[in-house]
């Protein structure tokens, strides 16, 4: 779930994480530590991007499924090639629907 404003225009929305699904991308990092989920959005012409980061270590059960990294939100241009602003949503929760414990807001992240 998100939530934020930006050019006076509030976004909020809750979201499932399937790939495909409504706009929802999975991309592994480098090492395959990492799910990255990409939610696309549209905003005045512009394009957003918001991804969020989840544990994907299988060595580290513990953390698998953990949130890893703040929800960050990229807007490009009409073309897609810059980014013209970015930051980190007002407001947001990641829900763990197999592991609640995994479940956090942003509030608690940065406990």
């Amino acid at each position: 779930m998100y939530d934020f404003k930006y050019d006076e225009i509030r976004h909020r929305a809750s979201t499932k994480l399937e790939d495909g699904l409504n706009g929802i991308e999975m991309q592994y990092d480098d090492h395959n530590l990492e799910i990255i989920w990409l939610k696309r959005i549209r905003h005045k012409g512009k394009y957003m991007v918001i991804n969020i980061a989840i544990k994907d270590d299988w060595y580290d059960m513990e953390a698998l499924g953990m949130v890893t990294a703040s929800p960050w939100i990229c807007v490009y241009d009409k073309s897609r090639r810059f980014i013209v602003d970015e930051f980190e949503p007002d407001e947001w929760s990641y829900v763990d629907g197999v592991k609640s414990s995994n479940s956090t807001t942003k509030k608690a992240y940065y406990k």
